[in-house]
């Protein structure tokens, strides 16, 4: 507070002092006082809420606790490959894999990498054209600017075609 704020306060409360002068009914100048002290509680709250507005109006709030997770949104269109230097998916063969073996569930995943792991002859003749498919399923993977999803939903139609292949095959 500033010099001239004190000089204003004690002029203010002066002629404030020369009114209740005035004043001869004793109620009436108690009823005086008791406005000028609520006027000037007002005036400081006043003051205060001001303050306290300009000193953290700008200032972040302390972060809350995490709401309830909204409904899911639209989906978006099919992602390309196109702004990232380094395309295709990654783990490819296993993913390939995964889908393979909901197809062939009767040849083991270990004969289809290895023909040495195969139990039968059967088996082996089974696997190896299984194995050409995801070799080469495999490296279109890793080249390929389609969307993970995109490419898995491509991929389908062709081990449905090798199955029914080999379906004829044996019969």
């Amino acid at each position: 507070m500033g010099f001239g704020t004190i000089v204003t306060f004690f002029i203010i409360f002066v002629l404030l002092y020369m009114v209740s002068i005035s004043i001869e009914d004793p109620q009436y100048k108690m009823s005086f006082w008791l406005i000028i002290a609520l006027a000037l509680i007002t005036i400081f709250n006043i003051y205060l809420s001001i303050m306290y507005y300009v000193k953290l109006r700008n200032e972040r709030g302390v972060p809350g606790s995490r709401g309830e997770k909204g409904d899911i949104g639209p989906k978006g269109e099919r992602g390309l490959c196109t702004t990232s230097a380094k395309c295709g998916i990654q783990k490819c063969r296993s993913k390939i894999m995964d889908k393979v073996v909901d197809f062939f569930p009767d040849i083991s995943v270990d004969c289809i990498n290895d023909n040495e792991l195969c139990e039968t002859n059967t088996d082996k003749q089974k696997a190896a054209p299984i194995r050409e498919l995801i070799n080469d399923l495999e490296t279109k993977c890793k080249t390929t600017k389609r969307s993970e999803e995109s490419f898995m939903r491509k991929i389908l139609p062709g081990i449905e075609a090798q199955l029914k292949a080999m379906n004829k095959s044996n019969e």
